[in-house]
């Protein structure tokens, strides 16, 4: 099984700071990560969130969506 909170901080040191999405309880563990760092916008749909993803990247900073 994969370590989330070892895979999320790899992330950020990789430049992914933002992050966006639906609820998935596939990706859960991750999606915890990131509203416990605070760095999580949930989105109502997929479009939603790539929408805030690119969003982010156009103010200059990495996301994840």
């Amino acid at each position: 099984m994969l370590d989330t909170y070892a895979f999320g901080e790899v992330l950020e040191e990789n430049g992914f700071r933002d992050f966006s999405g639906v609820p998935c309880s596939y990706l859960a563990p991750l999606i915890n990560y990131a509203i416990n760092e605070g760095r999580f916008v949930m989105a109502n749909n997929e479009g939603e969130a790539v929408a805030i993803a690119s969003g982010v990247s156009l103010a200059g900073n990495s996301s994840l969506g």
